[in-house]
């Protein structure tokens, strides 16, 4: 596993926002499905930006899976967000990509709470349209991520493009059920997800109330509050 470097920026005392995409770019992610997830990720990008305490609270991080897991981008708030389309490539390694996610979350807690910044519960979120190619590893992050939220310490959603085996990410995602998505769906599902983002940003950090989420149902699920 590759070292995670930590983004610093000392001159934002805001509470941050972490939140981490765990993208599929395996080689069935070809054609049409990177290409909605690149604009996506840009859709984000534009929809954050256009609320200002959003652009100061919320960092976000990119792991993609594919024959490996990789930090495409680290955690950083919007204005200093860069990176490289994303292309596809290999087998789906989707255990240790959720293994490598949340290794950076863990390390990013670490630095709020050495550096006495106030943070709100992480957000990963995992985006697949396959089943994973390196072995069970995927179910054990499903038990650590199912731990973490009933301990308050992570939200997480995942979604299942066309072809999704349902069994597997059930088996990942056990506190809330799994989305599916249709491809069609990609710029309205990112705008959810931004706007969901955006909510979590403007409440208050360590907060015990639950927030309303935007509603899913376009998406043939159902996540209403985290």
């Amino acid at each position: 596993m590759e070292e995670i470097i930590i983004a610093e920026d000392a001159q934002n005392e805001e509470p941050k926002c972490h939140v981490v995409l765990c993208l599929d770019v395996s080689g069935s992610m070809s054609g049409t499905r990177i290409n909605q997830l690149n604009a996506g990720v840009q859709e984000m990008l534009r929809f954050i930006k256009k609320d200002e305490l959003a652009t100061l609270r919320v960092e976000l991080s990119i792991i993609t899976f594919g024959s490996t897991a990789q930090v495409i981008c680290e955690a950083n708030t919007i204005d200093f967000y860069s990176h490289e389309p994303l292309v596809t490539s290999g087998n789906t390694a989707m255990g240790a990509g959720l293994e490598l996610a949340l290794t950076l979350i863990e390390k990013r807690k670490a630095y709020y709470k050495k550096t006495f910044q106030h943070y709100f519960r992480p957000i990963l979120v995992m985006i697949t349209d396959g089943g994973p190619t390196d072995g069970m590893k995927y179910k054990a992050m499903g038990n650590q991520i199912y731990k973490l939220e009933l301990e308050k310490g992570l939200t997480f959603f995942a979604i299942g493009t066309e072809g999704a085996k349902k069994e597997v990410l059930e088996q990942v995602s056990k506190f809330r059920p799994p989305l599916p998505v249709s491809n069609k769906d990609f710029k309205e599902l990112f705008q959810w997800l931004s706007a969901s983002v955006s909510a979590v940003s403007h409440s208050n950090p360590g907060g015990t109330d639950l927030i309303k989420l935007p509603p899913t149902n376009k998406f043939q699920g159902s996540w209403d509050e985290m």
